[in-house]
């Protein structure tokens, strides 16, 4: 079919998004979408782009990654009032739930190709086992509690970190892939700090006793296993033939480490929309940086979305 094809997909959008959706499906592409600028619409225009004009073999070869399960349910929403049996085909996921399938369905394959204690005992199990926000809080608080016993000279003239200041480094080490190892904690770190860390340890050691990952661990287990097995990362890069990431502000290193490993060099698999001004989860790891590392690791094309329909013109005025 060709490449140029557009039809129905393509009607009612204005020019510059009609340009988004119909960009040549060899180079990667990414949009910077203002508020209000229909981000949503042309994201699954372009969708429905490449499978109308054979850019992907099948629409179970596009993957659709959002940031949170909020945006993937509205989008599964749109475009099955759009096209159903497109909706049913395409792969809708976030980061994590993507990454969950890839380490549920290729278990066999990883345990056999990676020696990874963490990775082992996770996939060993009859159950892949995820632990909850709860769950997690529940292992900081006895990490912290191990951990003020092994630094105690350290802990009584720095004061014990709340609970919640633990729980709050642990995750943000986790999701900026920030994860240190015993041999960081060696005193040279004073007070405070060093009693984090070691609460960061004594919580690592705690989920590789019990055979469990937390939702950090699910995106760089995913990423390990496509760098380092060469044959779950032939199926993948074979499966995929088009890539489109939403809400790419609020991606995370370990997150763009995935996407590259997903797209290897066939960089023109990926499209990715976004705005960094509406950057709003740096506390889970969205990084400032990403827009130009991205330009740079994918040699992507930029695009803009700067004409706002939502707002009033006295609003974006103001703005």
């Amino acid at each position: 079919r060709n490449v140029h094809a557009s039809g129905h997909v393509l009607a009612g959008l204005t020019k510059a998004q009609v340009d988004v959706a119909t960009f040549a499906p060899n180079r990667a592409l990414l949009v910077v979408a203002c508020a209000g600028s229909g981000k949503t619409k042309t994201l699954l225009a372009r969708v429905r782009w490449l499978v109308q004009a054979g850019a992907v073999r099948s629409p179970n070869g596009v993957l659709l990654l959002s940031f949170s399960r909020a945006a993937c349910d509205e989008m599964r929403q749109r475009l099955r009032t759009l096209d159903r049996a497109l909706a049913s085909a395409v792969r809708i996921h976030t980061f994590h739930s993507f990454s969950l399938d890839l380490l549920r369905t290729h278990r066999e394959l990883v345990l056999g190709a990676l020696d990874s204690r963490r990775l082992r005992g996770f996939l060993d199990g009859d159950e892949l086992r995820v632990v909850t926000e709860g769950e997690q809080r529940l292992l900081v608080e006895a990490a912290l509690a191990t951990a003020a016993e092994e630094v105690e000279a350290t802990a009584a003239r720095g004061g014990l970190p709340m609970l919640s200041s633990a729980l709050r480094f642990v995750q943000r080490s986790k999701v900026r892939g920030h994860v240190v190892v015993a041999a960081h904690v060696n005193g040279e770190a004073p007070g405070r700090r060093a009693l984090l860390q070691a609460t960061l340890v004594a919580y690592e050691a705690a989920l590789d006793q019990a055979g469990a990952v937390d939702f950090a661990d699910l995106i760089s287990m995913a990423g390990v296993v496509l760098e380092r097995c060469p044959e779950v990362r032939s199926i993948i890069q074979a499966e995929l033939q088009a890539v489109v990431v939403d809400e790419f502000q609020d991606t995370s290193a370990p997150q763009l480490a995935l996407l590259r490993a997903i797209v290897g060099d066939q960089h023109g698999k990926i499209t990715a929309v976004g705005d960094p001004r509406q950057r709003i989860f740096s506390f889970q790891g969205s990084c400032a940086g990403q827009f130009e590392a991205f330009l740079r690791d994918f040699q992507a094309r930029e695009i803009s979305l700067d004409e706002n329909f939502r707002s009033t013109a006295r609003i974006c005025g103001f703005a």
